[in-house]
């Protein structure tokens, strides 16, 4: 997220040299337009690097919409740097300026995308109803359980021994290493043998996509 800011700070500064060109000016944005283009391009592929891990835990149009603007911003950067050194220069500014359009316009469109992602996930976070399950009556076993919120995915087993919650375990948890805390809570619900438990503080989506796979096995 970070990075993601940075890249659309960097990109408008950059973009802004175009401003003062049309007007004839050579103020601050263009006597910064070299660095901060290298730094766009810096944190362009650290910004995709970095969020490579998340991929199989956002929404596919955040990553399409983030990878296209990213080509965009780089095939630009490139072909400015290129302007007048090889070709017709003329076409090449044409091309960068499309480049350069087409960028900022993937860029909304991927911003736009993480807002409607990012409602959506926690809509389905707080829908999440957590209710006690009574265990006595469940047969001793190993129950499978899942709960899927998108951005944060999360498969165990419940292992139930005469009448009692006797062991759960983490099987798969997608969602990124801010989660991972609250993995702590599968000790607190059963040593209260409760499944509505306080959440881990800040953790509370992993915490409750937990329970309601917990909930999910025991049903």
């Amino acid at each position: 997220m970070f990075l993601g800011v940075i890249c659309t700070i960097l990109f408008i500064v950059v973009c802004l040299r175009g401003l003062e060109k049309r007007k004839g000016k050579r103020g601050i944005f263009t006597k910064i337009h070299t660095p901060a283009s290298i730094l766009l391009v810096v944190a362009t592929i650290a910004h995709i690097i970095t969020t490579w891990q998340y991929l199989d835990a956002r929404p596919v149009s955040i990553f399409a919409t983030g990878f296209i603007a990213g080509f965009f911003i780089l095939f630009a950067t490139i072909n400015g740097y290129l302007l007048g050194k090889a070709g017709n220069a003329k076409t090449q500014a044409k091309l960068h300026r499309i480049a350069a359009l087409l960028a900022g316009i993937f860029i909304i469109l991927h911003v736009a995308a993480i807002v409607v992602g990012v409602t959506a996930y926690q809509a389905r976070v707080q829908n999440i109803v957590v209710t006690n399950i009574d265990v006595t009556h469940i047969p001793d076993g190993v129950y499978i359980g899942e709960y899927d919120v998108t951005y944060v995915a999360v498969r165990l087993a419940v292992t139930v021994e005469s009448g009692q919650i006797a062991n759960i375990e983490i099987l798969e948890h997608r969602g990124g290493s801010q989660g991972i805390p609250a993995e702590a809570i599968i000790y607190t619900i059963q040593e209260q043998q409760n499944i509505d438990v306080d959440t881990i503080t800040g953790a509370t989506n992993s915490s409750r996509v937990i329970q309601a796979a917990i909930i999910n096995a025991l049903r």
